[in-house]
């Protein structure tokens, strides 16, 4: 069953009652991963509301909901000028910062910041800092199980932005890599280099499943580090994708390669062809609980993917039966090697 987010349906309310209020006044929604109930979007403006989003797949729905959509980091454009701007608070505090550093720039005096997440998240510190950004007192009501939802109206811009750790721009993670690795927030696991995704290319090292000419696919790239190990096995196509739009951006500069394909897609949805070999470390988790919708959608996407002959390797934590997942796919999953928290599965087409 969907499982939408409480905060999500309080914005989406917030937005309907705000048009009634204000007809005419522009609006936009910087929308993250939070889950959307698809049945709400139906009841939106669609004439006066812009949807933003570095989610891919939250981009898809907005565009199939007939809603004005934008797939980006979140950088409002100077003709934007949004008079409403609605925030469900993300959990990465220097994309929060980011976005309250939007309204400070782009809200005119008199225009309305919402704000909208729960108290284990720290909205009431947001709330603060956004109040001291926009020079003025937040009005706040309640919601269930501690939601707060604030609506700030903007009489000033604070000469001082939030520290939001120049979330735009990539930057060096790894100074003892031979290669500089490019990175940002918002990415998962943006700032290290993935025990899983080392073993598994140790792993399949030792293998000779990936071998010169294969086209090889990476679902979920991250930044890219697979996919840069995939690049020196001279494939003669290979395909790198995932679901958020930094990753697709710091995966660009890491390849710097014309050789590359990079495209956006939520678990592989909107590749197409045949491929070799696939490799994947998913993230396996949506908000911070695992997701048996997402392990069937990489495993699906996997099966119609792979060519008769070929081969995905997995890394995942060890908990999770991804076996059982694979089997339901026609898929053969078998255990090559376990270390750190981690396995390693090799999957064939049965």
């Amino acid at each position: 069953m969907f499982e939408s987010d409480p905060a999500v349906t309080a914005l989406i309310q917030a937005v309907i009652a705000q048009r009634q209020h204000q007809p005419d006044s522009k609006f936009i929604w910087l929308a993250d991963e939070h889950p959307i109930q698809p049945s709400l979007l139906d009841r939106l403006p669609k004439d006066s509301l812009l949807f933003i989003s570095n989610r891919f797949d939250q981009h898809q729905l907005a565009e199939s909901k007939g809603m004005v959509s934008q797939f980006s980091d979140f950088e409002l454009k100077p003709e934007d000028k949004p008079e409403e701007l609605f925030i469900r608070v993300p959990k990465e505090r220097a994309l929060t910062h980011f976005l309250l550093n939007q309204a400070r720039e782009h809200l005119p005096i008199g225009g309305k910041l919402w704000l909208f997440g729960y108290k284990n998240e720290g909205i009431k510190t947001h709330i603060k800092r956004a109040s001291t950004l926009l020079g003025c007192k937040a009005k706040v009501s309640k919601g269930k199980n501690q939601l707060s939802i604030a609506c700030l109206e903007k009489t000033h811009k604070n000469s001082e932005p939030l520290d939001d750790e120049n979330y735009l721009a990539l930057r060096q993670i790894s100074p003892h890599e031979a290669e500089p690795l490019w990175s940002k927030p918002g990415i998962y696991g943006w700032n290290k280099i993935d025990s899983g995704s080392s073993l598994l290319i140790q792993t399949l090292s030792a293998h000779k499943d990936c071998r010169e000419g294969h086209r090889i696919l990476d679902i979920g790239c991250g930044y890219g580090y697979l996919s840069l190990w995939a690049a020196q096995q001279k494939p003669i196509l290979l395909t790198a994708t995932d679901n958020c739009f930094g990753a697709l951006e710091a995966t660009s500069r890491n390849l710097n390669t014309s050789t590359a394909k990079i495209q956006a897609s939520n678990a592989g949805d909107c590749i197409n062809g045949e491929y070799d070999l696939i490799l994947c470390n998913p993230p396996f988790h949506q908000g911070f609980s695992t997701s048996p919708n997402l392990h069937q959608r990489f495993l699906a996407n996997t099966q119609r993917l792979l060519s008769e002959n070929g081969i995905a390797w997995f890394v995942v934590n060890q908990f999770l039966p991804l076996e059982r997942v694979a089997s339901a796919n026609h898929l053969n999953a078998e255990e090559i090697a376990r270390d750190n928290g981690f396995k390693v599965l090799r999957l064939t087409p049965l």
